[in-house]
């Protein structure tokens, strides 16, 4: 079975929701610049109803924060879909995998218009993955630790706040995207 990894920011009032994971136990952790990692362990779902938990971060840094995914079996590779706030998918959204403590190329991809991405051959190690779209808060995951096998990616991503700039690069294309 692949390894699952939903991904998505909090809306203005904190809340996170992440549709489309399928049934099971998950560890849910929380990432904010100048906050201590929140971690929840094993917060069960099972369609249709869905989880709810309370979740309090320290204010304080961490530095090195990871995500670690143990293999799974089959080769590796990675599959993304990424949808906006009401569910629906989006295309066009670029997700780029640069590695960190390997010799590999960087990985570059975009959404299709079913919002999928994928790609084979992914060698496993430690990446950083940033997933962007202009006009929509960016995605990222400083160190991914990735020990090989079937990943599939599903990722929630939230217009911009109206005051928030918008990044440069998220506004030009990158070569070979």
């Amino acid at each position: 079975a692949p390894l699952v990894l939903g991904l998505t920011s909090t809306n203005e009032r904190g809340s996170l929701a992440l549709n489309g994971l399928p049934a099971g136990r998950y560890d849910i952790v929380v990432d904010a610049e100048g906050y201590l990692r929140g971690l929840l362990k094993g917060l069960p779902v099972r369609p249709p109803y869905r989880a709810v938990a309370d979740l309090v971060l320290a204010p304080g840094n961490e530095l090195g924060q990871a995500i670690a995914l143990a293999a799974a079996e089959g080769s590796s590779a990675l599959e993304l879909r990424v949808v906006d706030a009401s569910g629906a998918p989006l295309s066009g959204v670029r997700c780029r995998l640069d590695p960190l403590e390997h010799r590999a190329d960087p990985v570059e991809l975009s959404t299709s218009d079913e919002g999928i991405a994928s790609a084979e051959q992914i060698p496993a190690g430690t990446w950083k993955l940033t997933l962007f779209r202009a006009g929509l808060a960016r995605l990222r995951i400083a160190r991914l630790v990735w020990s090989g096998g079937p990943l599939q990616i599903v990722a929630r991503m939230l217009p911009l706040p109206e005051q928030a700039p918008v990044p440069l690069e998220d506004l030009m294309p990158s070569p070979g995207v």
